[in-house]
């Protein structure tokens, strides 16, 4: 066959949809894609061709749970809707989340994920509060560190107040002894 311009393609797809020639028949004769001609063809009418729209819905219902899972990921939905619709379980529906960013180049995403678990809506908290603070990564650490000092300070000073504590009841138990002290000596004295 000859090469053909994409006009003449469009030209003689047409001409052979009109003589009632399939989808498939056309593809072969033509040799360009079932989508080409779908679009060629609906340029035309308007519509999708019901022979290409119903080949879709059939190709669409022979996916798998996790290429549907794709597509709807693909979409936007959230993974409520994907679990709902394909009728799986939560661990399955991340499962497949986690691949989809995966294979979207997210695997940094994916990671922080499976390491904070369930955790994550305490990291968030935090990270807003960060981002709201305009903190960066020095004053992140330094706050980190005076935490730590602090709570080391925190420590000590409840180990002082109960020495502190400890003295006063010493100083009462000597003022005690003291003053039995003078009492004996006053006694002995008279």
């Amino acid at each position: 066959m000859l090469l053909l311009s994409r006009k003449e393609k469009e030209q003689l797809v047409i001409k052979l949809a009109k003589e009632g020639k399939t989808t498939r028949e056309i593809a072969k004769i033509v040799h360009i894609s079932l989508k080409d001609i779908g679009k060629i063809l609906q340029k035309i009418t308007g519509d999708e061709d019901p022979k290409l729209e119903t080949e879709k819905l059939k190709k669409q219902q022979n996916l798998s749970d996790y290429a549907k899972a794709f597509q709807m990921f693909m979409q936007d939905k959230s993974l409520p809707e994907i679990i709902v619709s394909l009728d799986i379980d939560v661990q399955t529906a991340e499962s497949y989340y986690c691949d989809y960013l995966r294979a979207m180049n997210m695997k940094n995403l994916v990671d922080i994920y499976r390491e904070i678990g369930p955790d994550l809506s305490l990291f968030l908290i935090l990270y807003r509060q960060i981002k709201k603070e305009g903190l960066n990564n020095q004053e992140i650490a330094d706050l980190i560190q005076n935490q730590r000092k602090f709570i080391d300070l925190k420590k000590a000073i409840y180990l002082t107040y109960n020495h502190i504590s400890y003295l006063e009841k010493e100083k009462e138990e000597l003022h005690e002894h003291i003053k039995n002290y003078l009492d004996d000596m006053e006694r002995i004295a008279s």
